[in-house]
């Protein structure tokens, strides 16, 4: 089975080539622990949040008070625009911590982050996105992970047809540490932590699920998008993907944002 690298996966891409770079993005090449600002949290049904994140929701502002929105029929275009990807071309590209990437599309679809702001009742700006193509015996690099380097929120459109539709995006939570998102480096250190050892501790754990424990699912639907603090841990779920070409592999609009 080929395997593939989270993208932005806590190994380090100094040694890297440059060439074919998708994913310029100066916030996703920033490092990982430069602070880990958590969006507040309104829990959704069968999905249960630690109290530090209903606390924070009530620190913060209205339109943040999700740790997951789900919108069902989120794309008017979205039959036109799968017809586009599937027949365009699908490449291997560079991402932000230089590890590769297959199937990857560049078409553009700019205003769906304008979709985003409307949902979310609050401008957004945009930092990275791109569809991602992935085949039967395709397995990430790293089973859980979170994305924090790339932008605040991450949002996921699943473009696959109904009768194509398997699996979603599973939430985790660290059975040892007790813990559903990244911690900053100012949480590591009053846990008796560091960078370096939690580094090399999840480098170890991402893809052994008797450190995981899955705490929320949500299941791939047709113009389904979800957005979430990419500081939470996830994965797609099961890891493997499916079919063999555009048209039936498993397909999905990725992308990363901050808030204006």
């Amino acid at each position: 089975m080929r395997h593939e690298p989270s993208i932005c996966s806590l190994r380090s891409a100094a040694k890297r080539p440059a060439k074919g770079q998708l994913f310029r993005s100066p916030r996703c090449m920033s490092g990982l622990f430069k602070g880990s600002a958590i969006a507040a949290a309104r829990p959704p049904r069968s999905y249960r949040l630690s109290r530090r994140y209903e606390a924070k929701a009530s620190e913060g502002r209205s339109h943040l008070k999700h740790a997951l929105l789900q919108i069902d029929g989120f794309a008017p275009d979205i039959q036109q625009v799968r017809e586009s990807v599937i027949s365009g071309d699908f490449t291997t590209e560079i991402g932000p911590d230089g590890a590769i990437y297959t199937g990857i599309s560049k078409h553009e679809v700019q205003h769906w982050f304008d979709l985003i702001a409307q949902a979310i009742e609050h401008p957004v700006v945009p930092r990275l996105s791109f569809f991602r193509m992935n085949v039967a015996g395709e397995l990430p690099h790293s089973w859980v992970h979170s994305d924090e380097i790339c932008a605040r929120f991450a949002g996921i459109v699943y473009l696959n047809l109904p009768e194509q539709c398997r699996g979603g995006t599973a939430f985790w939570r660290h059975t040892g540490l007790h813990i559903d998102e990244m911690p900053s480096i100012e949480q590591m250190r009053a846990g008796g932590g560091n960078p370096d050892w939690f580094c090399t501790m999840m480098n170890r754990e991402w893809k052994d699920l008797t450190f995981w424990e899955q705490v929320g699912f949500v299941g791939m639907k047709f113009n389904r998008f979800i957005t979430y603090p990419t500081s939470r841990f996830h994965s797609r779920y099961p890891f493997e993907g499916f079919g063999a070409t555009p048209a039936d592999a498993r397909l999905v609009w990725t992308c990363f944002y901050d808030l204006a």
